[in-house]
């Protein structure tokens, strides 16, 4: 990686918005135009969003929160042509479904997953957490072996016994 590598913050919230704007803003807004995903909420309850990422060059960290959701990584979304792999480490479970594969992961484990490919990740908590790392599939590519093994396939976290 050369270049500019100066990092970068982005601070997202539907807090400020009247409860009857959060679902739009956060679906269009931030979902579609910002980061590409469709999302869905599971329940009527409160619906909110918030999202802290900090970028450089081919690496991303994000932290997000939002209201119990389907999230969709959709056929439409993926002609953006970025094809980073996400690991996504979660606080509260999900159920992570991609590449014909469907997984359960359970709080603080992580799964692999791919944006060049479509993909479902139901959160149901109504207070879903959850830390994304997004690394560049180019610059990762000479360093693994076949890292497409790897795709939605969970990762437990280590527990101490």
């Amino acid at each position: 990686m050369s270049g500019n590598t100066q990092a970068s913050t982005f601070h997202v919230s539907t807090d400020a918005l009247p409860e009857r704007d959060r679902l739009a803003f956060w679906r269009e807004q931030f979902g579609r135009n910002v980061a590409r995903y469709d999302f869905e909420p599971l329940e009527s309850s409160r619906i909110y969003g918030r999202v802290t990422a900090r970028a450089t060059p081919g690496f991303q960290l994000i932290s997000i929160d939002h209201s119990a959701m389907r999230v969709l990584r959709t056929p439409e979304l993926l002609t953006d042509g970025n094809d980073d792999l996400v690991l996504q480490i979660t606080m509260t479970g999900n159920i992570c479904a991609q590449l014909g594969r469907e997984i359960k992961v359970d709080p603080g484990d992580a799964v692999l997953c791919s944006n060049a490919d479509a993909g479902t990740f139901v959160s149901p908590s109504a207070d879903s957490r959850c830390k994304l790392l997004t690394l560049s599939r180019r610059n990762l590519r000479p360093m693994l072996r076949d890292f497409d093994t790897a795709m939605c396939a969970r990762s437990r976290r280590h527990r101490r016994r």
